[in-house]
Protein backbone atom coordinates (compact mmCIF):
# COMPACT_ATOMS: atom_id res chain seq x y z
CA UNK A 1 0.00 0.00 0.00
CA UNK A 2 2.70 2.65 0.72
CA UNK A 3 4.32 1.79 -2.92
CA UNK A 4 0.96 3.00 -3.97
CA UNK A 5 0.71 6.66 -2.05
CA UNK A 6 3.73 8.17 -3.99
CA UNK A 7 1.85 7.23 -7.21
CA UNK A 8 -1.46 8.96 -5.84
CA UNK A 9 0.78 12.42 -4.67
CA UNK A 10 1.58 12.47 -8.20
CA UNK A 11 -1.47 11.86 -9.51
CA UNK A 12 -3.26 15.18 -9.07
CA UNK A 13 -0.74 17.17 -10.53
CA UNK A 14 -0.66 14.86 -14.28
CA UNK A 15 -4.25 14.71 -13.63
CA UNK A 16 -4.23 18.55 -13.88
CA UNK A 17 -1.90 18.65 -16.50
CA UNK A 18 -3.43 16.16 -18.33
CA UNK A 19 -6.99 17.93 -17.92
CA UNK A 20 -5.31 21.06 -18.65
CA UNK A 21 -4.25 19.80 -22.42
CA UNK A 22 -7.55 17.82 -23.14
CA UNK A 23 -9.81 20.85 -22.04
CA UNK A 24 -6.86 23.04 -24.21
CA UNK A 25 -7.33 20.87 -26.95
CA UNK A 26 -11.15 20.57 -26.76
CA UNK A 27 -11.97 24.82 -26.19
CA UNK A 28 -9.09 25.25 -29.12
CA UNK A 29 -10.65 27.41 -32.09
CA UNK A 30 -11.93 25.26 -34.83
CA UNK A 31 -9.07 26.30 -37.11
CA UNK A 32 -6.40 25.41 -35.16
CA UNK A 33 -7.85 21.56 -34.59
CA UNK A 34 -5.86 21.27 -31.57
CA UNK A 35 -2.72 20.70 -33.89
CA UNK A 36 0.70 21.41 -32.07
CA UNK A 37 -1.13 22.53 -28.46
CA UNK A 38 0.32 19.68 -27.21
CA UNK A 39 3.84 20.89 -27.96
CA UNK A 40 3.49 23.31 -25.58
CA UNK A 41 3.86 23.29 -21.74
CA UNK A 42 1.42 24.15 -18.99
CA UNK A 43 2.73 27.65 -18.90
CA UNK A 44 2.33 28.13 -22.42
CA UNK A 45 -0.65 26.99 -22.81
CA UNK A 46 -1.91 29.13 -20.27
CA UNK A 47 -0.89 31.72 -21.93
CA UNK A 48 -1.59 31.30 -25.14
CA UNK A 49 -5.17 30.93 -24.01
CA UNK A 50 -5.13 34.50 -22.03
CA UNK A 51 -4.51 35.64 -25.28
CA UNK A 52 -6.87 34.03 -26.87
CA UNK A 53 -8.96 34.93 -24.33
CA UNK A 54 -8.27 38.78 -24.34
CA UNK A 55 -8.67 38.34 -28.37
CA UNK A 56 -12.12 37.09 -28.29
CA UNK A 57 -13.10 39.61 -25.42
CA UNK A 58 -12.32 42.17 -27.89
CA UNK A 59 -14.19 40.66 -30.18
CA UNK A 60 -17.44 40.44 -28.54
CA UNK A 61 -17.20 43.75 -27.56
CA UNK A 62 -16.70 44.92 -31.08
CA UNK A 63 -19.92 42.67 -32.24
CA UNK A 64 -21.95 43.78 -29.56
CA UNK A 65 -20.72 47.62 -30.63
CA UNK A 66 -21.75 46.99 -34.36
CA UNK A 67 -25.25 45.27 -33.25
CA UNK A 68 -25.72 48.90 -31.63
CA UNK A 69 -24.82 50.58 -35.17
CA UNK A 70 -26.53 48.31 -36.95
CA UNK A 71 -30.10 49.09 -34.83
CA UNK A 72 -29.08 52.33 -35.53
CA UNK A 73 -29.01 52.22 -39.52
CA UNK A 74 -32.11 50.77 -39.54
CA UNK A 75 -33.75 54.08 -37.52
CA UNK A 76 -32.74 55.89 -40.30
CA UNK A 77 -33.90 56.55 -43.78
CA UNK A 78 -31.01 55.96 -45.58
CA UNK A 79 -30.75 52.86 -44.25
CA UNK A 80 -29.36 51.23 -47.31
CA UNK A 81 -26.08 53.33 -47.27
CA UNK A 82 -25.94 53.20 -43.25
CA UNK A 83 -25.85 48.95 -43.44
CA UNK A 84 -23.47 48.63 -46.10
CA UNK A 85 -20.98 50.87 -44.31
CA UNK A 86 -21.57 48.68 -41.14
CA UNK A 87 -20.68 45.05 -43.14
CA UNK A 88 -17.67 47.01 -44.97
CA UNK A 89 -16.51 48.19 -40.93
CA UNK A 90 -17.69 44.60 -39.65
CA UNK A 91 -15.46 42.88 -42.84
CA UNK A 92 -12.11 44.75 -41.93
CA UNK A 93 -12.78 44.19 -37.97
CA UNK A 94 -13.17 40.69 -39.00
CA UNK A 95 -9.42 41.07 -40.97
CA UNK A 96 -7.95 42.42 -38.09
CA UNK A 97 -9.33 39.66 -35.89
CA UNK A 98 -7.72 37.17 -37.96
CA UNK A 99 -4.56 38.94 -38.56
CA UNK A 100 -4.32 39.12 -34.53
CA UNK A 101 -5.47 35.14 -34.39
CA UNK A 102 -2.72 34.87 -37.12
CA UNK A 103 0.45 36.37 -34.51
CA UNK A 104 -1.00 34.36 -32.00
CA UNK A 105 -0.72 31.35 -33.88
CA UNK A 106 2.96 32.22 -35.02
CA UNK A 107 3.63 33.11 -31.43
CA UNK A 108 3.27 29.63 -30.11
CA UNK A 109 4.17 28.03 -33.31
CA UNK A 110 1.17 26.60 -34.03
CA UNK A 111 0.13 25.59 -37.48
CA UNK A 112 -1.71 28.40 -39.58
CA UNK A 113 -5.54 28.36 -40.47
CA UNK A 114 -6.10 26.66 -43.58
CA UNK A 115 -6.74 28.88 -46.40
CA UNK A 116 -10.49 28.53 -47.36
CA UNK A 117 -12.06 28.29 -50.66
CA UNK A 118 -15.03 29.00 -51.63
CA UNK A 119 -18.26 27.95 -49.84
CA UNK A 120 -19.41 24.74 -51.29
CA UNK A 121 -19.90 21.99 -49.72
CA UNK A 122 -16.31 19.97 -50.67
CA UNK A 123 -15.03 23.14 -48.14
CA UNK A 124 -16.99 21.89 -45.38
CA UNK A 125 -15.74 18.41 -45.45
CA UNK A 126 -19.42 17.17 -47.22
CA UNK A 127 -19.21 15.26 -50.34
CA UNK A 128 -21.33 17.31 -53.26
CA UNK A 129 -25.30 15.75 -53.27
CA UNK A 130 -24.95 13.24 -56.41
CA UNK A 131 -21.75 12.61 -56.12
Amino acid sequence: MSAFVPALAAAPRALSLGLLLSLAVAAAPAHADGQGLERLNSVQLRSYFEGLRQLERRRFDQKLSQLGQLEACLQRPAATACLQQARQERRLAHRQWQAEMAALRQRYNLPSKPERGGDGPERRGQPERGA
